[in-house]
């Protein structure tokens, strides 16, 4: 198991002192990540925050209240800032300008958020409705060859000592550990889904090895369950590649997963995007949870994302 990403939530604004102090208690955890997830604050209010934040060392800061598409893309190449829309029109305008301007990869900051909102360290969906210190964790390859029901819990045992142990350090309450089962590179969640149903992924036995695990998932806030995004995986890259599983199959699994159109390159037209996420946002309103979505406008047959590589371009 590893730290995927310890975050300061500061769901009453900003506090400097606090978020200096979690950066040097956070180096002792080793994350992937540290982050900062700000709550809605007037907009010069909320840049000036941002600005403070980076300053500090934060490279990860959420601001979900950055609604505007051409200001948001605007702050994002500017401050490099996480956000969530929640409009798909609003989305489709973003996507529309970072594609008008040569910047694709900053689709990896935007996502739309689909269905009800959660308190979660995963970004860019991340609002923060109390202040204190939260947890996500990288342990696919902890599933691998043991009984998933008792990996889990010894992995939340684990990840929730560190937790506290760092939140008592740094003097603000623990909020929790979100135990999303999500990959990144060679840690694979469509590796551990294979295991548990015995086939290639996106053939007979995968939505019941994703129920499987999402049956097993327990964490104290956030989404609690498996997560799909296509760039961070290397193994759903390689599937995708072969033809297992075509892309509105990808999008639909949805379904039973928190992401399942995630970090996707994509060359499609807005009028079917649209109509790919009205099939989002129904899917969302029949499960009555959360959905998130990021694509890339992208040409070609592979795509370069940010931090996590070449990846294949979904064609719709």
């Amino acid at each position: 198991m590893k730290v995927r990403s310890i975050t300061l939530m500061l769901g009453k604004g900003p506090e400097p002192d606090l978020a200096l102090r979690l950066v040097e208690a956070a180096k002792r955890a080793a994350p992937l990540t540290v982050r900062a997830s700000l709550p809605p604050m007037e907009r010069r209010a909320a840049a000036k925050a941002v600005e403070d934040l980076a300053d500090m060392g934060y490279s990860y800061i959420a601001a979900m209240h950055f609604e505007e598409p051409h200001l948001l893309a605007e702050y994002v190449e500017s401050l490099g800032v996480y956000a969530a829309l929640r409009d798909i029109d609003a989305y489709l305008e973003f996507v529309g300008i970072i594609d008008r301007r040569g910047t694709p990869e900053h689709g990896k900051n935007v996502a739309l958020a689909l269905g009800p909102i959660v308190q979660s360290p995963y970004f860019p969906i991340s609002v923060p409705s109390d202040t204190g210190v939260a947890l996500s964790v990288l342990y696919p390859s902890d599933l691998r060859g043991r009984d998933v029901h008792g990996a889990v819990g010894a992995v939340y045992g684990e990840a929730r000592s560190i937790g506290e142990s760092v939140a008592r350090e740094v003097g603000t309450p623990f909020l929790g550990v979100d135990m999303a089962l999500s990959p990144w590179g060679d840690e694979s969640v469509v590796d551990v889904v294979e295991e548990l149903s015995g086939a290639r992924f996106g053939g007979p036995g995968t939505y019941a090895a994703i129920a499987a695990l999402n049956g097993a998932i327990r964490g104290d806030l956030g989404f609690n369950r498996v997560m799909l995004p296509l760039a961070e995986d290397n193994t759903l890259k390689r599937r995708v590649e072969e033809g297992a599983i075509s892309p509105y199959a990808y999008a639909l699994l949805s379904t039973a997963c928190v992401v399942g159109f995630d970090m996707v390159p994509l060359d499609t037209d807005m009028a079917t995007l649209r109509r790919l996420l009205l099939d989002m946002s129904a899917i969302a309103e029949a499960k009555g949870a959360m959905i998130g979505v990021r694509v890339f406008p992208a040409h070609g047959d592979y795509f370069h994302v940010p931090g996590f590589g070449k990846t294949p371009v979904l064609k719709l």
